[in-house]
């Protein structure tokens, strides 16, 4: 049996030769190689003996994502070859990417390729939706055998593929999925063909990549963190009530908890409890944080800041102090940094079994030269003696030759002296004073430095000794509180571990609710630069700057994600700053009627009282008021029992509402109303100005479904068109229909003075909004709809 490596190249070598004699014949190779995939071709892993590759262009993204919606998977188990071709998408779609994509896949199970036949088929149970052919035979000894049969499989596989992509595009042009382009081709060549440079290693087997070995040019270390799925730097963005401040949550959890998966909930309540409760407890944990940007926001919010505070000094009396405090986006960093850190510490540990850190061996070290008289002397690398003679309130060693009376000297403080504890295991792996100044980052006191170090190392192992390790819990170990993080930060004490575990460690979201209504130049000033993937901390191009007010180093880890929202009808929107839209992936969210349809409201309603009985006082009435409400025929109450029997014994998936897709709904259809308004507004403003559906979700909530629906055309729908069309009251006629406008005509003569120096037309017609108790407010919602 022929290496992984080589099996590898032998099937990139026959892929590479079907495109000699197709040059529309398009695959996918590896891009970025993580550590101990650097020469391979494709995404996959040696320990999972598996690699797989696609031939087709349809970016979806959705928690617990991973791969290509279609992939071509190779494997193999002893002595014999496999394959099989895989579809996969989410059944709980947040977009109408990810929806035209389960359109696709679910079509794919109902095509021809189900001739070739599926050896596996999702339970309707999963959340994903997951088809696997068969290959056609049982197993394969012979590589050559495998692969012509392969060929087989494409001759069918493609062109129901492209057909049904091309079908669905004509429902929804915006779907984007296509065969990979020359173009995109040409370019996973091209980086694959650097890495392959980079690395000297490379196998015979590689020569058929025509390649030779150069010095590297670029860092193609693949990110860990991007398994995740998510881009560093992203904004949700549509219309108001389309629900983007609802999906950071979602999308914030499946980031900064990727191992979460949300079980035994029945409805989408339950769900989102699951959701809102991991989100709570990230929050908590540092590991979310949130704000919102307005116009009076600025640098020294976001950043770091001079701020007033009042300080209690005896007496009732208090005084106002000035102090230098860190922004949101500064503690996000902060955090994320530690994270790092605390990888390295974990590391660390494995290596040399400790039980303590080093805050509790630095608090017992200087404990004991507090306010005491005799000077404490410790060896410098020439043998000469330093004396401590001060512990200041900051925890800083002050230090000073023996004999000198000197009280002017730089403080050694702790975080720099953590550097070297981090950096060297004992003071004999430091050969010369210029690598204690490459570590501390600071050109003074150097010797002094050293000596103290030596003093620190030689109590570690003589004379220190920690808390018994079960007098401290999991907490202890792993957390700082906040304002010792932030000096650490400040003093670099955690630059070694971003650079080195950056990628690895727990990820920290920022979310900005509204990040198009702040001065996005004045926020973040220069930092904007080290948002960039590749300006992060241990990437190519890392980036650090001095902050204006604190003076220190300040760089942006590669494990902080920063999820923004942005509302399209918000005036603002129009002056977001150019540096902005390049530095983020920007992800639209757009109003779905289809998830006001009655099929699925009822679907819903149904696993929401799963617990309920058919007679229940609860279920009965809430289901009595809505199927009125929506007019639901006579069919489906009969129906209804047998076909709860079919989804419960089924378990709870969205493919459920198609079984309700035969009854006619001949009540109000909210779906169909928001569908009429936004197509209104589209011809009349624009997309960005639309309607999303979450307006509407507290309808079908509400225990009387009429009065609410009254209240949200009330008090936010016409409100919310006045502000669009700046109260021109025609317009917002042409959209809700002449039942909501009332037209005044008056008489110039019966209104204006009698003057022969002015003039006026002697009839004017106005439009105005008819008071709402007046509003044929059933014959308004028939118009709609459709229904006159």
């Amino acid at each position: 049996m022929i290496t992984y490596e080589e099996y590898e190249r032998k099937v990139y070598k026959w892929l590479k030769t079907k495109r000699e004699k197709d040059n529309t014949f398009n695959f996918s190779v590896r891009v970025k190689g993580s550590k101990g995939a650097e020469t391979d071709c494709f995404i996959g892993t040696k320990k999972s003996n598996y690699f797989a590759t696609t031939f087709w262009t349809i970016p979806v993204g959705f928690p617990g994502s991973s791969g290509e919606l279609i992939s071509l998977v190779f494997g193999s188990k002893d002595k014999y070859y496999g394959y099989f071709f895989e579809f996969n998408q989410t059944k709980a779609p947040h977009d109408s990417q990810n929806q035209s994509a389960l359109n696709l896949v679910e079509a794919i199970r109902d095509s021809p390729i189900a001739k070739l036949g599926f050896s596996h088929i999702g339970k309707p149970t999963n959340k994903m939706f997951n088809l696997k052919t068969k290959h056609r035979q049982e197993s394969y000894v012979s590589l050559e055998a495998m692969l012509s049969d392969i060929e087989k499989d494409l001759e069918v596989i493609i062109p129901v593929v492209d057909s049904t992509i091309a079908a669905i595009k004509k429902d929804k042009p915006d779907f984007v999925a296509h065969r990979i382009t020359e173009d995109e081709f040409h370019t996973m060549q091209n980086k694959l063909e650097k890495r392959f440079a980079k690395y000297k290693n490379i196998s015979s087997e590689n020569q058929l990549l025509s390649l030779t070995a150069e010095e590297p040019t670029e860092d193609y270390n693949e990110p860990e963190n991007t398994k995740i799925g998510f881009p560093l730097n992203q904004i949700l963005y549509g219309p108001p009530g389309t629900g983007k401040t609802y999906a950071t949550k979602e999308r914030a959890v499946a980031i900064a908890s990727p191992d979460f998966k949300p079980k035994d909930f029945s409805s989408e309540k339950d769900y989102r409890k699951l959701i809102v409760a991991e989100y709570d407890k990230l929050y908590k944990d540092k590991s979310i944080h949130f704000t919102t940007f307005h116009q009076s926001l600025g640098y020294e919010d976001f950043i770091e800041g001079i701020k007033p505070k009042l300080i209690n000094s005896g007496d009732s009396a208090q005084e106002l102090s000035y102090n230098l405090e860190a922004g949101i986006f500064k503690r996000c960093c902060a955090y994320a940094a530690y994270n790092c850190y605390r990888l390295l510490k974990q590391d660390k540990k494995k290596s040399v079994e400790s039980d303590y850190d080093f805050d509790e061996l630095y608090e017992a070290f200087i404990s004991q030269y507090r306010n005491v008289e005799e000077k404490p002397l410790f060896k410098t690398m020439t043998g000469r003696s330093v004396e401590i003679f001060e512990i200041n309130k900051n925890d800083s060693i002050r230090a000073r030759a023996n004999g000198s009376t000197s009280i002017h000297v730089a403080p050694l403080t702790k975080e720099n002296i953590q550097k070297l504890y981090d950096t060297f295991k004992s003071i004999n792996d430091i050969s010369n004073l210029q690598e204690v100044k490459d570590t501390v980052g600071v050109s003074p006191r150097i010797t002094e430095f050293y000596a103290i170090f030596r003093g620190l190392k030689e109590f570690e192992a003589k004379r220190f000794r920690p808390i018994e390790k079960e007098q401290l819990n999991e907490a202890d170990l792993n957390t700082e509180d906040e304002d010792e993080i932030l000096k650490k930060f400040d003093g670099g004490v955690y630059d070694k571990a971003m650079k080195e575990y950056g990628k690895k460690a727990k990820p920290v979201v920022l979310i900005i609710d509204e990040i198009n209504r702040g001065n996005v130049s004045a926020i973040f000033g220069e930092l904007i630069t080290l948002l960039e993937m590749d300006k992060r901390i241990g990437e190519t191009e890392e980036l650090q700057v001095q902050l204006a007010y604190s003076k220190s180093s300040f760089g942006v880890p590669q494990n902080l994600y920063v999820i923004g929202t942005m509302n399209t009808a918000d005036r603002s929107v129009e002056a977001l700053d150019t540096a902005l839209r390049r530095r983020f992936a920007f992800d639209e969210i757009i109003p779905n009627p289809n998830l006001l349809k009655p099929q699925r409201m009822f679907w819903q309603l149904l696993w929401e009282h799963e617990e309920n009985a058919w007679n229940s006082t609860v279920y009965k009435t809430k289901e009595r008021q809505f199927l009125s409400f929506v007019g639901a025929s006579e069919m489906l109450y009969e129906q209804r029992k047998a076909i709860w029997a079919r989804m419960f014994k089924e378990g709870m998936h969205e493919n459920q509402v198609s079984y309700f897709e035969e009854f006619d709904f001949t009540g109000i259809r909210l779906d169909s109303i928001l569908t009429t308004i936004n197509k209104r507004i589209d011809y009349l403003l624009d997309q960005d100005h639309t309607i999303g559906h979450s307006y509407f979700f507290e309808v079908y909530h509400s225990e009387d479904m009429q009065l609410k629906l009254r209240e949200v055309f009330q008090y936010k729908i016409i409100p919310l068109l006045q502000e669009y069309f700046y109260n021109d009251y025609a317009k917002i006629g042409l959209v809700l229909g002449d039942e909501f406008i009332e037209t005044e005509t008056n008489d110039s003569q019966d209104i204006f003075s009698k003057s022969t120096r002015f003039t006026i037309a002697d009839v004017a017609t106005r439009y105005r909004l008819k008071p709402f108790n007046s509003i044929d407010f059933d014959a308004a919602i028939q118009e709609l709809m459709g229904n006159e």
